[in-house]
């Protein structure tokens, strides 16, 4: 460890072992500690590309987990800066960082050490008990997918008020004629695309920059309306024979008359 710089070294082959940190005393964002890890497989160096990316999970003494913390690829390694919510409770602390693929995941790094108020101050814990590498990934997946999950809902929250609050400006028959007409929208636009009778609206999506299929727009059902009555609301056609043959039973027969 060289000032507020940490450089280490990962094995993948041997895998991700507990490394225990001196303590970290809380200096501000102006001394926030940086993680530098290399990486190897074996005797060979292993070099991040710059699609790599590289995330940290801070857990703090009160049992808290910080959002996840976005590091860099600096020349191949995993690069990762503590931030200011890490300083703010002392005593014991995990830390995780993870190297994502594409779809590949792993950890390069475990540590454990302890915050402190000042280069002097001694953390005195005798019940401390460091968690092992897989109750930490637990909780730290737990963490991510309850994000996940928040972040799903606010995201059909805003479509939804993004849906609910558009007008429908005009029909074209196809998808393609929309386009072509319309190759960009503004929020709150939308067209409908199909048949008078049969259509789906499209509305302009801020996100996207495109146009989304947010399908039919129907209204909410009416009540539910009268059984219609034979003979009053409506009459098959034996029933206007019927009709036609009384009033013509009904006429007066005509005297014959000569010119």
């Amino acid at each position: 460890m060289e000032g507020n710089r940490i450089e280490k070294r990962t094995d993948l082959l041997r895998g991700v072992t507990l490394t225990r940190l001196d303590r970290l005393f809380a200096e501000g964002d102006k001394g926030a500690h940086k993680f530098v890890i290399g990486l190897t497989l074996g005797n060979s160096v292993v070099t991040l590309d710059s699609g790599a990316t590289v995330t940290g999970h801070f857990i703090r003494a009160d049992d808290s987990t910080l959002p996840p913390i976005k590091g860099t690829v600096e020349e191949g390694k995993a690069v990762l800066t503590l931030p200011e919510g890490a300083y703010k409770i002392t005593g014991y602390f995990s830390l995780i960082i993870k190297a994502n693929v594409g779809e590949m995941s792993c950890a390069v790094f475990w540590g454990d050490g302890a915050i402190t108020r000042t280069s002097t101050d001694t953390i005195v814990d005798p019940d401390h008990t460091i968690p092992s590498l897989d109750e930490l990934l637990t909780k730290i997946a737990a963490v991510d997918d309850a994000i996940a999950r928040a972040d799903a809902a606010a995201e059909e929250a805003r479509q939804a008020a993004q849906s609910a609050n558009f007008k429908v400006l005009d029909r074209f028959d196809t998808y393609d004629q929309l386009i072509a007409a319309h190759p960009t929208g503004e929020a709150g636009q939308a067209f409908a695309v199909g048949t008078a009778d049969d259509n789906v609206v499209y509305i302009w999506g801020i996100d996207t920059l495109s146009w989304v299929n947010i399908g039919p727009v129907q209204g909410a059902q009416g009540p539910k309306g009268d059984k219609p009555i034979k003979g009053v609301d409506y009459f098959t056609a034996s029933d206007k024979t019927e009709i036609v043959n009384a009033v013509i039973a009904a006429l007066p027969e005509a005297e014959e008359a000569e010119f």
